[in-house]
This record gives structure tokens, sequence and C-alpha cells, in this order.
């Protein structure tokens, strides 16, 4: 089967261009708040850990983006743990075909 590393920089949800924040800067910001990613909805930013491995990091990718649809789509009454359940579903499901998320350029994640 083949595989796919799809470079992400930006997303379309619900009609709003999200900037996918990756790098160093953003790597201190959320570690030093023990966060591998966030959404800011007010600002239409993902902010994701590039450091983690490419499976994490496409993982948290596809939970930053079920956040960001639960806040455009369903007024944010998914609950967070419900939210990470389907994440991780998602992401399971992706990765069995071969398709990950990647940091635009791929140089920060790590290959496992």
């Amino acid at each position: 089967m083949a595989k796919y590393d799809i470079p992400v920089s930006q997303i379309n949800i619900a009609g709003h261009t999200k900037a996918i924040r990756t790098g160093k800067a953003i790597e201190d910001r959320l570690q030093e708040a023990e966060y591998y990613g966030r959404c800011y909805h007010a600002k239409d930013e993902l902010l994701v850990d590039s450091s983690l491995n490419k499976s994490h990091f496409s993982n948290t990718f596809i939970h930053e983006v079920m956040e960001a649809v639960n806040v455009e789509y369903c007024a944010s009454k998914i609950k967070h743990r419900e939210i990470t359940c389907l994440s991780n579903g998602l992401h399971q499901a992706l990765k069995s075909l071969g398709i990950q998320f990647i940091p635009r350029g791929g140089k920060r994640a790590s290959s496992k």
C-alpha cells in the first residue's frame, strides 16, 4: 500500500481559513503549557508541536481540526473526551490507509 505524507500549512473549515502554526517558538509555547496542540478560533489558527513524531503530529493535527469543527458546526457541544476518541479513531483509520499529516516541509517531525 502506498504511503502519503500530506504537508499541512492551512485548512479551510466552515469557510474560515485556519493557519497551521508550527516551529520552535510554537513548540516552546505548547510544551510550557503541557499541550501537544491548541485551536484558537478567534485567531483562525491551529498550533501543533512539530517536534512530535510523524504519527503523533498527525493525530494531534486531526484532533485540533476536530476541535475547530466542533466550534463551527456543533456550537462546542461535543465534549473534549469525545473529540479525543473520535480523532484517535479517525487517525487510526487514515493511518491504516497510509495517510498521515506532517508539518509543511516535513523537516521537524521525526519519522516514527
